[in-house]
């Protein structure tokens, strides 16, 4: 959480991210639960889906929950690849991966596994690891935290390749 005022909370995934994240408004939240949030705790923000989309986006809080601290585990193969994301999904086997061109696997992909798996953000990762990373590998991720998104996305800390 970046900052707390009396009726809103702004939240990011970033502690030091100054330029994104989303306000939340808390009027709707028992003030017990709201007057002990503080700056920099990791929360879960259940909201209304309608957010007002602007910059940053605006939305209004349904529950809060205080997250502990500490680092989510995700293992799985990579199906998707770009400069700095991957897609890992823990549900899905090599033979379902492997031997696809990048649209059979998307068409496929969309008709089995829609929206489920991990969106891993790379920006904390070394170009030399990240050079290394292909779909079709299994690997293990060390994330800082798993946001609840669809798909489910987090930013990776450490990448083990378990499989080629």
């Amino acid at each position: 959480m970046q900052s707390k005022k009396p009726t809103s909370i702004w939240i990011s995934s970033e502690l030091d991210d100054k330029k994104n994240g989303t306000i939340f408004d808390i009027t709707a939240i028992d003030k017990n639960k709201t007057s002990a949030l503080k700056t920099g705790q990791k929360i879960q923000v259940t909201h209304h889906s309608d957010l007002m989309y602007s910059n940053p986006a605006q939305g209004t809080a349904v529950e809060i929950e205080l997250l502990e601290e500490g680092n989510a585990v995700v293992q799985g193969y990579i199906v998707r690849e770009d400069e700095d994301t991957i897609r890992v999904m823990d549900k899905i086997t090599k033979e379902e991966v492997v031997g696809k061109n990048h649209e059979g696997l998307e068409a496929y992909l969309r008709k089995h596994y829609d929206s489920e798996g991990y969106s891993i953000s790379l920006v904390k990762i070394d170009e030399k690891t990240k050079s290394l990373l292909h779909i079709g590998q299994k690997v293990t991720v060390t994330t800082d935290w798993i946001f609840l998104t669809s798909p489910l996305s987090g930013t990776a800390l450490e990448i083990k390749i378990e499989e080629e």
